[in-house]
């Protein structure tokens, strides 16, 4: 029984040494005594059933995603308020505690961490200084460098990184004494190095007029990876290829606005702005906003902040007021409209108090009261009734090409969740219908849908033309994209009971049976006509009624300029990512969240898509000079277009960055010159600031940016579909065969737009440089090049082109008395023809050249068929030369046309 008894003992004992450095190792609190089951230092003894709670939810919090995000920002538990779950929130707690180099203080680090963790806050602010300072006899003499630092060892580096954010304590020094701006980088360089190797997620920095620069200098080497203490300047053993998995934040603190007994010429903002400048607008530096409680009344000089890239709201306990119906905190109205507003940019916040004792504030209350203001926040409007546009935050993409690039099942799948856009089309079509319905006489109607994607377009339609019980009608969907066609067919026989027709092409190649009393597109991009609707849609117009209803009917385009340092440090970024252009004469798109818009916006380009101005309009360039005031001083980072319908998601705003950013004082004109530019294939944009400062005129001639304007050719024959590319041809390649028929409900179709031409063939002679003829037969109608392509006749320069309009590949020489057939060459063809090799008089593309029974028995001279050059990507030198990139051929110089 006796020996039971002490198996039982020992058994108990091993238990409790388990639990013991399971505590110790795992959870990183030292020092537990098991007597009474308290943390030295740790102010409050828990009873064993608190103590298994406390255990349970640190296990819960240790084995939870505790440990920080991609970008090492500090993550938490989610947290409650009125129980309504507020994810990703952040709170902070900065109390006046004093540490000193003895271990028995030193050591309740961690379990005044453990404090904050059962008052409801996530993250501490620390003083942390480099240990290095206690055996550096220089600085020891001098009351301005650091003595004090708190050892590494007593938590575990994940814990630094999750439980602490460091704050630099203000360092005086003489600013024209060399002496003592040295000691102020040294301290400075010794406290990053140290706050870095612990693995903190951000460090908090206060610094005035005089320290500006020497902290800019210590900053950007620090942002470098280079150490100012090492002679060689050797990186520092964090490497550059891990900074996007680990990235230490500089949190510059700024009071909002300046106490009114300090308020001097330049504010707050213009101090952080100089040092943002200085370092190059780094995403790492942030600014930690201390929200005081005197605040101006200048909504301009609050809203400015907006603008740039929040890391924190620091909030000191005199903001807060006692409720008029307890004890509780509270904050004044103003203050709360403040803070809603500032909450939406940022979900980190910390507490301030002057006090050294933690027992004495009642921080569970506290808390309570500002994780309530950050669930009020004012949500922007982007981000209502959607928990994933978060995380679309000025992020930057290219806009889409559809014309030129066929969109994948993921874009369409985005552009299918925004029912407010397609609700808004409904709603247009449903009036459209209403309108040419008088009475009791229903019409027969024909509807067109051009660029129909994967079908929310066709179902809204559907939808208009059901809610009017319309008896008979006739609904083609048009879509380039053969992938999404397959899509289109599929609904046509589960979900449209068959009531659609599909046609595969392109919409300005297509030919319909019959003209449309409704025509619907979605072709409008971000910026209106950036997908090149307007190019689209008025092909589209020619097959609509005199008494026809094209949706849209009209969109222009606006701009407003913008102050947003982030989004221009991200648009520089992809300079380093691209060979062939510059990223700062791009436009992106973009969700802006960190923006602040100078001025109001004025509108740009209009376009019209109405009956009687149908017809495609002589201007092919547009021109326009807009000017704008700032009412603050401010930067000028780009321009940017206005928001649009409430809750719809599919547009982002297009940023257009200025090749520098701009310093603008109030008062001061902005003038901006934009323009879009027509030729040679392509459509771009071209943009310049002349006021307050003459910059570059960005993206001239499309160098770095422009949109393809590529058509899409299908050509039947064999076992599917030859693609062939195109521009502007003189005559129609394709043509339905057979009209579609009117149904009520009936059998799907899937056409091509190419279909025989019944017509008969005329012979074609072709001579190569090699002494090589080929003859061949093409089809009255088609072009010479389709003949190439569907006669498989073997010239090199021709398998490139591809029927690409915006090269000249497919340059031929005719005889002088078959040229005199042809119609006079079009502006595009001329524009190609003039950077064509081995040009003539009676030069023209193959793909102009439409075959008739005039032409029959022709001769033709293909010019680049005997060049092997253009088999590895090079053409022959000459008047021009070329390059070839993943298809697309890039000329430079140019020929002398005879």
């Amino acid at each position: 029984m006796k020996y039971k008894n002490k198996k039982f003992i020992v058994l108990i004992i091993l238990f409790i040494y388990k639990m013991y450095i399971l505590l110790v190792h795992e959870l990183d609190f030292l020092y537990y005594t098991t007597d009474s089951l308290s943390v030295r230092n740790l102010g409050e003894t828990m009873s064993g059933k608190q103590y298994s709670d406390r255990f349970a939810n640190l296990m819960k919090t240790e084995v939870s995603n505790r440990f920080g995000t991609n970008e090492s920002k500090i993550v938490t538990e989610t947290d409650t308020v009125d129980g309504r779950n507020i994810t990703n929130f952040h709170l902070g707690l900065k109390v006046l505690m004093k540490y000193s180099t003895k271990t028995e203080d030193v050591y309740s680090l961690p379990g005044y961490l453990l404090q904050l963790e059962n008052k409801n806050i996530d993250f501490a602010v620390i003083a942390v200084e480099n240990p290095r300072a206690l055996h550096s006899t220089e600085s020891t003499t001098k009351d301005n460098c650091p003595l004090l630092s708190i050892p590494d060892i007593i938590m575990k580096t994940r814990n630094w990184s999750r439980l602490v954010v460091g704050e630099f304590p203000p360092v005086k020094y003489e600013p024209h004494e060399e002496d003592e701006i040295q000691c102020f980088i040294k301290a400075r360089t010794m406290q990053l190095e140290y706050a870095n190797y612990l693995g903190l997620s951000a460090m908090i920095v206060s610094f005035t007029q005089e320290s500006l620069a020497p902290l800019a200098h210590v900053l950007n080497h620090f942002f470098l990876g280079t150490s100012l203490l090492k002679f060689d300047f050797l990186l520092l053993s964090r490497n550059i290829s891990s900074e996007k998995e680990k990235t230490s934040y500089i949190w510059c603190r700024l009071p909002l606005t300046w106490n009114r007994i300090d308020e001097t010429a330049n504010d707050a903002w213009h101090l952080y702005h100089q040092l943002r400048t200085a370092c190059g607008n780094d995403a790492r530096l942030e600014v930690a906003l201390e929200i005081g409680a005197d605040l101006c009344d200048n909504m301009q000089i609050l809203d400015r902040w907006t603008g740039e890239s929040i890391g924190c709201l620091i909030i000191p306990s005199e903001v807060f007021q006692t409720s008029p119906g307890g004890d509780l905190p509270t904050v004044s109205e103003f203050h709360r409209q403040l803070l809603s507003i500032l909450f939406a940019r940022t979900s980190r916040a910390i507490l301030e108090f002057d006090s050294e004792q933690l027992d004495t504030i009642p921080v569970n209350e506290y808390s309570f009261c500002v994780r309530s203001l950050y669930k009020n926040q004012r949500v922007l409007p982007m981000e209502k009734n959607s928990s994933v546009m978060r995380s679309y935050r000025d992020y930057l993409q290219l806009p889409l090409q559809p014309l030129f690039e066929d969109l994948s099942a993921a874009t369409y799948e985005v552009f299918e969740t925004d029912s407010v856009k397609y609700m808004q089309y409904e709603m247009a079509i449903k009036e459209a219908i209403s309108d040419k319905i008088s009475g009791d006489d229903v019409p027969f109607f024909n509807v067109i849908v051009c660029g129909a994607g994967r079908g929310p377009l066709v179902t809204a339609v559907l939808k208009a033309l059901e809610h009017f019980a319309i008896p008979a009608f006739q609904l083609i969907a048009v879509e380039k994209n053969i992938n999404a066609v397959s899509t289109l067919d599929h609904l046509n026989k589960t979900k449209w009971n068959r009531k659609v027709h599909i046609v595969h092409s392109d919409v300005r190649k297509f030919k319909p049976p019959a003209k449309a009393d409704i025509i619907v597109s979605e072709m409008l991009g971000s910026f209106g006509d950036n997908e090149l609707s307007p190019e689209c849609l008025y092909e589209a117009m020619k097959f609509l009624k005199p008494d026809g209803v094209c949706i849209p009917q009209f969109y222009q385009s606006y701009l407003s300029p913008v102050h947003a340092p982030k989004l221009h440090y991200n648009a520089a970024q992809y300079r380093k990512q691209v060979e062939y252009n510059d990223a700062l004469e791009c436009g992106y798109v973009v969700y802006p969240a960190t923006a602040f818009v100078i001025d109001y916006p004025k509108p740009l380009f209009p376009f019209t898509h109405k009956v009687g101005c149908n017809a495609k309009p002589k201007q092919k360039n547009f021109y326009k000079v807009l000017k704008f005031r700032s009412e603050i001083d401010c930067e000028l980072s780009g321009i940017l277009p206005s928001n649009h319908t409430p809750n719809m998601r599919s547009w982002f705003s297009m940023f257009f960055p200025l090749v520098t950013p701009v310093m603008v004082k109030a008062g001061a004109e902005i003038e901006i010159h934009f323009w879009r530019n027509t030729g040679h294939g392509k459509v771009w944009y071209e943009w310049w600031l002349a006021k307050p400062t003459v910059l570059p005129v960005q993206n001239p001639n499309g160098r770095s940016w422009s949109f393809a304007f590529i058509l899409v050719v299908m050509h039947s024959g064999g076992d599917g579909f030859h693609f062939a590319l195109s521009v502007k041809l003189t005559h129609s390649m394709s043509y339905l065969k057979n009209a579609v028929p009117q149904v009520k409900a009936g059998v799907p179709v899937v056409q091509n737009a190419t279909a025989e031409f019944p017509v008969d063939r005329i012979a074609v002679t072709f001579l190569t440089s090699h002494g090589d003829q080929f003859k061949a037969y093409g089809k009255i109608g088609d072009t010479l090049l389709d003949m190439v392509f569907n006669e498989n006749i073997p010239l090199d320069g021709f398998g490139i082109c591809e029927g690409t309009c915006s090269c000249s590949t497919c340059h031929v020489i005719l005889k002088r008395e078959q040229y005199d057939y042809l119609p006079s060459p079009r502006e595009d063809e001329l524009d190609m023809l003039d950077l064509a090799y081995g040009l003539t008089d009676t030069s023209r593309l193959a793909c102009q050249i439409v075959l008739t029974e005039q032409l029959d028995g022709m001769e033709v001279q293909d010019v680049l068929s005997n060049y092997e050059a253009w088999n590895d990507g090079t053409a022959p030198t000459g008047r021009g030369s070329a390059s070839i990139s993943k298809g697309i051929v890039e000329y430079s110089g140019r020929a002398s046309r005879k």
